[in-house]
């Protein structure tokens, strides 16, 4: 049996690929992802609430103890910034995390 190589799909080729998941390096992905004043909203919301916001300083702590405890220092002497800018970039990665659960939530349930 003769074979043309190059004739023969390769591991980039979309022939070989499965359906698409979602990932984010699958060019067939939307690639728009989601909003970003969706996720600033849901961050907000993330931060008012007394629950979620203990368990994101509780994150920050684990994740970055050593500027956590820089922050809390500056907050003792009156410059709360260091920490509220901490507290909305962890909100946020939060909240983006918890959109694309969702989303792949949907994305497994229409699947089926």
């Amino acid at each position: 049996m003769n074979t043309n190589i190059l004739q023969t799909p390769g591991f980039g080729d979309a022939a070989t690929w499965g359906r698409c998941a979602g990932h984010p390096n699958d060019p067939r992905t939307d690639d728009d992802g989601f909003e970003a004043d969706e996720i600033a909203d849901r961050a907000q919301r993330l931060l008012r609430s007394e629950d979620r916001l203990a368990d994101i300083l509780s994150d920050l702590w684990c994740l970055r103890e050593a500027e956590m405890k820089a922050a809390m220092v500056k907050l003792m002497r009156g410059d709360a910034e260091p920490l509220r800018k901490m507290l909305a970039e962890r909100a946020e990665v939060v909240a983006r995390r918890e959109i694309e659960d969702e989303a792949a939530e949907a994305r497994r349930e229409f699947e089926q």
